[in-house]
């Protein structure tokens, strides 16, 4: 049995088979089968947006813009103020 090669997969390609995946009209063994990807893999891709989806509903994450915003917004405030002086 030889060792098969890593590979690097796009990932349309890995949401295309998570989607089906998630869907489970199939089984893994044959989404394996026919994108030529192991089981293992395939339960890997299910698995991480699972674990991402924590950080999509984190409200500390998106109610505070980058600091680089926040002081371009304060020299925004202090031009309009002397633009109007």
């Amino acid at each position: 049995m030889s060792r098969r090669p890593d590979r690097n997969y796009q990932p349309a390609f890995k949401a295309n088979v998570t989607l089906e995946a998630a869907k489970k009209e199939v089984t893994t063994v044959e989404l394996s089968s026919k994108y030529d990807v192991r089981p293992n893999q395939i339960n890997q891709w299910k698995l991480e947006p699972l674990e991402l989806a924590a950080e999509i509903f984190d409200p500390q994450k998106s109610s505070s813009p980058p600091v680089e915003v926040k002081i371009l917004q304060a020299k925004i405030a202090q031009l309009t103020l002397e633009n109007v002086f």
